[in-house]
């Protein structure tokens, strides 16, 4: 190749080089300017839904008048109204997404603050006195059942057993659920079905022991004390246990 040739090919080159740096610089060019326009667009909408929030936060503060008066509402408040404060003031150059957003936070928490506080007056928190009532009226319960099903064990099928159990496991927390005010109201719910299931327990195991005692034979040649008896005797035995529960969760009832 002539050094002409040479010539005309490097200047060639070179004319393509700049010319694909010219294109990827116009495109970069364009593609600031859309983000620019972009971010325009979406800090006037961040502006205008910012004024919303900030009506409406004023509107709950209002609100927040009529609320139950606890400690969490009132804290609610005072953020909510620092928040509003700390807005840059109208014609001075701001950051509309982080005050969106922090307005956005002290607004929502006010909202769950009141929610949570109407929901506690109108649903009040179970008293000590009334849980240890029920927790006791559970151990009562579990406390029949587990001798009864103790006593007769090659009589007791699964379904006992497992109901016996799942009451055993679920006692176990009812301690540790107590004291606290945030789990007071789970703790009676808990203690109720620790109550339940063993009386299930109970029924499902008086039944297997009806099924499985030889027709002749009666509770008072079985141990229970007293002769032979013409009758159910289990069944009267259960009826006993059941009626003397219900009487205890009766007078539970009381500290309701």
């Amino acid at each position: 190749m002539s050094p002409e040739r040479r010539r005309a090919a490097k200047q060639n080159e070179e004319a393509n080089v700049a010319l694909e740096t010219a294109t990827e610089a116009t495109r970069r060019a364009s593609a600031l300017l859309d983000a620019v326009e972009d971010f325009e667009i979406e800090a006037l909408r961040a502006e205008s839904t910012l004024a919303e929030v900030v009506a409406d936060s004023r509107g709950d503060l209002i609100a927040a008048r009529t609320a139950p008066a606890v400690p969490a509402v009132a804290d609610a408040v005072a953020a909510l109204q620092a928040a509003l404060a700390a807005l840059t003031p109208s014609g001075q150059p701001n950051d509309p997404f982080a005050e969106l957003s922090q307005l956005r936070e002290a607004n929502s928490a006010l909202d769950d603050a009141i929610a949570k506080a109407r929901h506690r007056a109108e649903n009040p928190l179970p008293s000590v006195a009334q849980v240890q009532h029920a927790i006791d009226d559970a151990d009562r319960q579990l406390g029949v059942a587990r001798g009864l099903i103790a006593g007769h064990r090659g009589w007791i099928g699964a379904d006992a057993r497992t109901r016996l159990a799942e009451a055993e496991r679920l006692r176990v927390d009812l301690s540790d659920l107590l004291p606290a005010e945030e789990t007071r109201e789970a703790a009676l719910v808990q203690a109720r079905r620790v109550a339940h299931l063993a009386s299930e327990a109970l029924q499902l195991a008086q039944r297997d022991i009806d099924s499985s005692r030889p027709p002749d034979q009666d509770w008072g040649g079985g141990g229970w004390g007293g002769g032979p008896r013409r009758g159910g005797g289990g069944g009267d035995l259960a009826s006993g246990i059941l009626g003397g529960l219900v009487i205890g969760s009766l007078l539970d009832g009381i500290f309701d």
